[in-house]
């Protein structure tokens, strides 16, 4: 987008990857944290096998460090699909704030939105009024 890439102030955020670990080390963790592997250990040219392991070495190291761990909850999303009609893709909840059903599995149907919905909320920012709108249940 030309509003980040031409902004300094905004570009000047964007910070290589490692910075993540000075971060957990030096118990500095920002409230939030986008974190993107490059397209080889996302899987996107190198497939799930190499993605899972890259994952694996990557956040099992993090998870024992309080100063990641404490109120913190991760986003984990493959969006590597099979091309399929369907285009279901992984996702998963991890961190101090998740508190899981009994079964460990929630049936509710979720997408990008619902992720970009969830960071609204969090911090109250409110909705672009398109698919991030979260629709209330109705009482039956």
């Amino acid at each position: 987008m030309d509003t980040i890439r031409n902004n300094a102030t905004r570009c000047a955020k964007i910070v290589p990857g490692t910075q993540l670990d000075t971060d957990i080390n030096n118990n500095a963790v920002p409230q939030f944290v986008y974190y993107t592997p490059n397209q080889n250990n996302d899987g996107h040219d190198t497939g799930v096998a190499f993605a899972n392991n890259w994952f694996q070495g990557w956040l099992e190291p993090k998870l024992t460090k309080p100063a990641f761990t404490n109120n913190t909850l991760i986003f984990v999303t493959f969006d590597e699909d099979d091309n399929s009609q369907s285009n279901h893709v992984y996702g998963a909840l991890l961190g101090t704030p998740v508190h899981p059903p009994a079964n460990h599995n929630d049936s509710t149907r979720y997408n990008h939105y619902s992720y970009l919905a969830t960071v609204e909320k969090n911090w109250n920012l409110g909705n672009l009024a398109r698919n991030d709108v979260v629709k209330k249940k109705e009482n039956s």
